[in-house]
């Protein structure tokens, strides 16, 4: 009778820790999320501002990418609209779609 308790009451912990571990996963994922949206409008990069390396972190846009970007940011000056990059070459339509939401040029 006294193992049957303890077999029961071990098996009732168990199931009461499976459910909390599952609540906590379920936060800390919500806050993962909410924290990523956040940094998302955070993290809007200004073409005109950006140096090699943060450019670089735009999908599509490598270091070389990157490179031309500042050259041609450098010999015409600022970008007057974020469709300006099409006159930089490698960038097409197809990318710059993929990258809009992703900067600015204020």
């Amino acid at each position: 009778m006294k193992t049957r308790k303890t077999l029961v009451m071990l098996l009732c912990s168990l199931f009461l820790l499976m459910a909390f571990s599952g609540v906590a996963t379920v936060q800390a994922a919500d806050a993962k999320a909410s924290t990523a949206a956040g940094q998302a409008v955070a993290d809007v990069i200004n073409i005109n501002q950006a140096d090699i390396e943060t450019l670089a972190t735009l999908p599509g846009i490598g270091p070389k990418i990157a490179e031309r970007i500042t050259a041609y940011r450098e010999s015409n000056g600022p970008f007057q609209s974020v469709d300006d990059l099409l006159n930089v070459k490698g960038i097409g339509e197809k990318m710059l779609e993929k990258i809009k939401p992703l900067i600015t040029v204020s």
